[in-house]
C-alpha cells in the first residue's frame, strides 16, 4: 500500500534465487515492494532498512500531495520533496507521465546506490526495473510472458553503473526493453499509448518508443 491505495502484487515467477559465482542472491519484501538482490555479501537487513526509508519518502510526498499517487501526467517540482520523490518527478517529466510510473526504478536505484558502500557490485530488480553496478559484463534475460522468446533473449550489459529499464509486452506479442542511465526512468518510458505510426506502441515520447536513438 502507498497512501490510501492498495497496489496489486504480481508474483515474480521469473526469478532464480540460487547463488551464482561471486554473488549472494536474496529477496527483501516490505509490503508491496519485492526486491531481488545480488550482492557480494548478504545484506538483507540493510536492504530492508533502505526500502523502508525510500517508501517513507514516497509516502510523505503522497500525504502532502495526493496527486503524486494518482496523476497520469507530470507534476511540477516542489523544493519540499524528498530526494526519492524529486527523482521520480524529474523522471516523469522527461517521460510525460505521472511520477508513480517511475516508482519501481526509483526504489531500486535508491537502495542500490546506498548499498554500493557495502558491496561495490550490486544488481537489484524490482518488478522488471533493474539497477546494476558490476565490474564484468552480465546478461539480463527478458521475460515476455507466454511469448516463445520469453527467457530466451537477453541484453548483455557492459561494466558500468547502468540501470536497465523495464520489459513490457503488448497484446500482439511485441515487447520493448529500455536501457537508461538512472533506474527510475525506465518504467516511466514503458507505457502503452497510440503510436504515431499506427497501432499500439510502448513508451513515452512516441518517437522514442518507435526507434529514435534518444530512447535507448
Amino acid at each position: 500500500m502507498l497512501g490510501n491505495i492498495v497496489l496489486e502484487y504480481q508474483p515474480r515467477t521469473y526469478r532464480d534465487y540460487r547463488d551464482a559465482g561471486r554473488f549472494c542472491t536474496f529477496r527483501v519484501t516490505v509490503e508491496t515492494t519485492d526486491l531481488y538482490v545480488k550482492a557480494l555479501r548478504r545484506l538483507e537487513r540493510e536492504t530492508e532498512e533502505l526500502v523502508r526509508e525510500c517508501r517513507g519518502q514516497i509516502e510523505a510526498a503522497i500525504a502532502r500531495r495526493p496527486e503524486f499517487l494518482s496523476s497520469l501526467t507530470p507534476l511540477e517540482e516542489d523544493p519540499r520533496d524528498s530526494p526519492a520523490a524529486m527523482r521520480m518527478i524529474r523522471a516523469a517529466i522527461k517521460a510525460g507521465v505521472g511520477p508513480m510510473a517511475a516508482v519501481a526504478g526509483a526504489v531500486a536505484e535508491f537502495v542500490g546506490r546506498a548499498l554500493l558502500a557495502l558491496s561495490p557490485e550490486i544488481i537489484i530488480e524490482n518488478g522488471g526495473d533493474i539497477f546494476a553496478r558490476v565490474d564484468t559484463p552480465f546478461v539480463c534475460g527478458l521475460f515476455a510472458g507466454a511469448s516463445p522468446f520469453s527467457n530466451r533473449v537477453g541484453l548483455k550489459i557492459e561494466p558500468t553503473g547502468l540501470p536497465v529499464g523495464n520489459l513490457y509486452v503488448v497484446r500482439d506479442g511485441r515487447a520493448l526493453a529500455v536501457v537508461w542511465q538512472g533506474g527510475r526512468r525506465g518504467g516511466g518510458f514503458i507505457r502503452r499509448g497510440p503510436c504515431r505510426r499506427g497501432g499500439d506502441c510502448v513508451g513515452e515520447s512516441y518517437s522514442r518508443a518507435c526507434g529514435s536513438p534518444q530512447g535507448s
